[in-house]
């Protein structure tokens, strides 16, 4: 539409100009599609990381028009900063505990700069895996078979060890704790697994049906140190007269043990046996000066 004024003294003239509806649209360069400034994501890949390592997670998200999208989560846990890089990009950096072992599904979101109602979702999956040492540091005494026979009932004792002298945590992962299964603490930094085997139990194709318990223990001097063991418990028959319930008992000592002359060395010694009996151990000969508690 335009609109023209002219005066000739006391004549006006007026101009109108009307444009098609079309016409007129056609002339405004700046109405966008939502295809225009629906934001996307560049692809990231499911990660992988430890117990105590720093995921640093690149996040960019784009829109076709150029502008650039807002980004936000909803995974903010105590450790972790989702950092504004300052160039449209954000870094997800997150320093995974003990408690998020296992799959840990990240969603971000992207949202439009022009058209909040236009938004996009990324899910990527970071799988936490214990920090398993390498070293003798930390270490768990258990067997790592022990047959049940069906309804038997079980009392097997288990101790974390850890150089440094402090007690370490010990438990049994909660997808592996049977019904009916109990871990007592017994207060001095064992505990004692506690669990009647089912009553009846069956085989096919040849494989024997065995239940398996995962036990970790969790460093109290070095964070993010986890050893994990399994634990496995076979059914045999009643009338199998093999079953290995006694056999000889594995010591175990502490590694690296060194002093000077004149200097007080104390350290644990303990030992274990398939059945889960508590082993008798002595000191011969027990040398002048020396103690065994």
């Amino acid at each position: 539409m335009t609109i023209t004024l002219k005066n000739f003294g006391r004549l006006i003239a007026l101009t109108l100009t009307l444009c098609s509806p079309l016409s007129f649209a056609s002339d405004i360069s700046d109405i966008l599609l939502p295809e225009q400034v629906a934001p996307f994501f560049e692809p990231i890949e499911n990660q992988t990381i430890v117990v105590g390592e720093q995921l640093n997670l690149l996040v960019i998200a784009r829109q076709p028009n150029g502008e650039v999208p807002g980004l936000a989560t909803a995974f903010r846990p105590s450790d972790s900063n989702f950092r504004d890089n300052g160039d449209g990009t954000r870094t997800l950096q997150w320093r995974a505990g003990v408690e998020d072992i296992g799959i840990n599904r990240i969603t971000f979101t992207a949202i439009s700069s022009q058209l909040s109602s236009s938004t996009a979702t990324l899910d990527v999956d970071v799988t936490v895996l214990p920090a398993i040492s390498s070293a003798q540091q930390l270490r768990i005494i258990a067997p790592a078979e022990r047959p049940v026979r069906p309804g038997e009932e079980i009392a097997l004792r288990i101790v974390a060890l850890d150089d440094s002298g402090q007690i370490p945590a010990l438990f049994i992962t909660e997808d592996s704790l049977r019904d009916g299964a109990t871990f007592d603490d017994n207060g001095d930094g064992s505990r004692t697994l506690r669990w009647r085997a089912p009553d009846t139990f069956t085989t096919g194709g040849g494989i024997s049906v065995s239940f398996i318990f995962e036990i970790v223990a969790v460093s109290a001097s070095v964070p993010g140190l986890i050893v994990l063991e399994e634990l496995e418990l076979p059914f045999i028959r009643a009338d199998d007269p093999s079953a290995p319930f006694m056999a000889v008992p594995a010591l175990i000592l502490p590694s690296n043990i060194s002093g000077f002359a004149g200097d007080d060395i104390s350290f644990q010694v303990a030992a274990t046996t398939p059945s889960g009996e508590v082993a008798n151990l002595r000191v011969e000969p027990l040398s002048a000066g020396i103690t065994f508690s």
